[in-house]
């Protein structure tokens, strides 16, 4: 059944739209905006008093198995992990139509078969828009890269290392020629874990080059982020920086903008509104990668933001169960869910606090996104596919982990009080979720 959304406040920074408007939906497809638009045989959406946008677009989704063999499956154990299935119900409660999933499941999406059973899978079970990601190295290895024309015409969105730096840098620099070559993505996560400090503890600072105080910078975000935009330029192709969260790494794209450059950056909630000062108080929870910082790179974060040096805000959706978080914080794995807050999160400490106008924040989840990964989406434009939410923007709710799709609970919000709320998630022209008391009427059916 085709769709018409009335009277809702249509904002659509891709085409500057902003304004009291109907759209059709015809086919999948935008068929149709305008004032007022009268149709017959359609399903009707009241967006009186909403905020209608494009469909949100996360970048950065972790899970963590293809396929559930028996129910959920937490690392082929329990029942509570994240699946493609979950993920997806996660995305739609939050407002996303479309996520991009990272490579670092078990294995590592590094060759054509794993990248096609993910995809094969995603159209069976996922009810948004799910592309995968695959990796810079094989097995994240950071010796061998992957076939990346392979894998591009496999479906590939991006390329990355998820969870660790490429370490050599001569690898990234060819990594980053033959991404050029095939005209895919490449995104940086600038950043060191504690596998890839231990391979380069044992090969030493000549991995890099012969300075003698080289190895400080190896656990600094600035030292990759640095490195990885001269590499770029170097071999003329685009880099995306994942998650930054330091001053200094702001300041440097922010550089590096003002030369033409082609570099775009990430950044996520928990890193613009949380401190290192917050690990003290939500324990392991709060243990993330890169770490949580200091209230000065925080406001760094969002001077980036204000003043567009930051593109794009991203989840890091990164499902744990409570029992892999109960443990000592050496132990307890890197990540937070975010797929289910994060709008909640921007409406209530970016919009509310006058940190970003409300298009701009709806633009950094949007039409941002798409252009940096090539996606037929962020747009309300005719023509598009019919990804869309609508957003109760005086909508208060309190998080609870246990009202959650996402089979995650990882999440320091729990208990926050937000105000703005994705109502409808809108995938392909077709209503994916729905908060029950949102009214909805079809001229032809029971709907």
């Amino acid at each position: 059944m085709d769709l018409l959304i009335k009277n809702g406040r249509v904002i659509d920074p891709a085409n500057n739209i902003d304004a009291n408007l109907d759209i059709l939906v015809e086919n999948s497809k935008i068929k149709s905006i305008a004032p007022k638009i009268d149709e017959e045989n359609v399903t009707i959406i009241d967006a009186s008093n909403k905020v209608v946008v494009p469909g949100l677009i996360d970048v950065h989704t972790h899970f963590r198995e293809i396929k559930n063999t028996e129910g959920h499956r937490d690392k082929g154990t329990r029942r509570d992990t994240e699946t493609i299935y979950t993920v997806s119900r996660a995305a739609a409660k939050g407002g996303f139509t479309t996520i991009i999933c990272q490579p670092n499941i078990e294995p590592r999406i590094d060759n054509k078969n794993l990248l096609s059973s993910v995809i094969n899978y995603a159209k069976k079970e996922s009810i948004v828009n799910l592309y995968p990601s695959g990796c810079i190295t094989k097995g994240v290895n950071h010796r061998e890269l992957i076939n990346i024309k392979e894998m591009r015409d496999a479906g590939a969105i991006k390329l990355t290392d998820d969870g660790d730096p490429v370490i050599y840098e001569e690898l990234m620099y060819k990594a980053l020629k033959e991404a050029k070559k095939n005209n895919i993505p490449v995104s940086s996560h600038c950043g060191l874990s504690k596998w890839a400090e231990s391979i380069l503890k044992k090969l030493g600072d000549k991995t890099i080059n012969s300075k003698a105080d080289t190895w400080r910078f190896y656990n600094s975000e600035v030292f990759f982020v640095r490195r990885d935009i001269r590499l770029a330029e170097k071999a003329g192709w685009s880099i995306h920086l994942e998650h930054i969260s330091l001053r200094e790494s702001v300041d440097e794209i922010r550089c590096a903008k003002d030369k033409g450059l082609k570099v775009t950056a990430e950044i996520t909630p928990h890193h613009f509104i949380l401190t290192k000062k917050d690990e003290k108080k939500y324990g392991t929870i709060a243990k993330v990668n890169p770490p949580l910082r200091k209230t000065d790179d925080l406001n760094a974060l969002l001077e980036g933001l204000a003043d567009g040096t930051i593109d794009i805000i991203a989840s890091d959706h990164a499902p744990h169960s409570e029992k892999d978080k109960a443990t000592d914080w050496e132990q307890a794995p890197f990540g937070i869910i975010g797929l289910e807050t994060t709008l909640g999160l921007v409406l209530t400490e970016l919009v509310a606090k006058n940190v970003l106008p409300l298009s701009e924040a709806i633009r950094k989840l949007t039409i941002n996104p798409a252009k940096v990964f090539n996606l037929t989406a962020g747009s309300l434009e005719i023509g598009m596919p019919a990804d869309i939410t609508i957003i109760d923007l005086k909508k208060e709710w309190v998080v609870d982990i246990n009202e959650f799709e996402s089979m995650g609970r990882n999440c320091p919000f729990n208990g926050w009080k937000l105000k703005g709320k994705a109502i409808t998630t809108i995938v392909n022209g077709k209503i994916v979720m729905q908060n029950r008391k949102q009214r909805t009427e079809d001229r032809n059916s029971d709907f």
